[in-house]
């Protein structure tokens, strides 16, 4: 009698960053303290060698006032209709009179919309930021992490820690691999949950493979 040895088969699976290799907030080439590719909306920006990915992470710093700051990446092109994935690691030098922070995407028009403001788990140390959205629009967007601070009467400086920035298009990814079609019971990763994809996606500086290992006897 033979014993069967589980046998180990890899379904790779392809992501695409759109925001590149910025992400990671590890290059700063003309010395202003923003990070590549990114901008700083509000605030002052800093590189700071405590990342989580890498070396560096983007720091930024509030005026004080009653504000939203943070960074954005201009332009995403987002088609109506099709959903998109978020994630930074990030937080806040402080949690008074802090408000909550989180994502939010500007049109090109200038429309706001909020897709993870956290008021309820502000926190000094890093922690994982996400979100899952639909365009509503078709166009390019800006996709901003953001920190906010609401006290008019302060003059307290407030830090926002930014790194680890990806956005992921779910629609072009497709179709799930089997095993996970089975685990989850849905077939597609545009069907996914936010919860569930903060737990299957990494990070990724521009384009990479990921594979997922399903044991079978067979």
């Amino acid at each position: 009698r033979y014993k069967k040895t589980p046998t180990v088969k890899i379904y790779p699976v392809t992501l695409t960053n759109l925001i590149g290799v910025y992400g990671n907030f590890e290059r700063d080439s003309n010395g202003d303290g923003v990070a590549d590719g990114i901008v700083v909306h509000s605030g002052t920006g800093s590189l700071i060698a405590s990342g989580v990915i890498g070396t560096y992470a983007q720091k930024v710093t509030g005026d004080g006032t009653k504000s939203y700051f943070g960074v954005r990446y201009n332009y995403i092109f987002v088609k109506e209709g099709w959903r998109y994935f978020a994630k930074a690691y990030s937080k806040l030098s402080t949690t008074t009179n802090a408000t909550g922070h989180g994502f939010y995407y500007a049109s090109a028009g200038g429309g706001i919309t909020w897709i993870a403001r956290n008021n309820t788990q502000i926190t000094t140390s890093w922690g994982m930021k996400y979100a899952l959205f639909e365009g509503t629009t078709e166009g390019n967007i800006s996709l901003e992490v953001n920190g906010m601070f609401e006290d008019a009467t302060s003059t307290t400086d407030v830090d926002i820690y930014v790194d680890g920035y990806c956005v992921y298009n779910l629609t072009n990814m497709g179709v799930l691999p089997l095993p996970l079609q089975e685990l989850y019971e849905v077939e597609t990763w545009a069907d996914l949950d936010a919860d569930t994809l903060a737990q299957l996606l990494p990070y990724c500086d521009g384009v990479c493979s990921i594979g997922f290992a399903w044991e079978s006897d067979v």
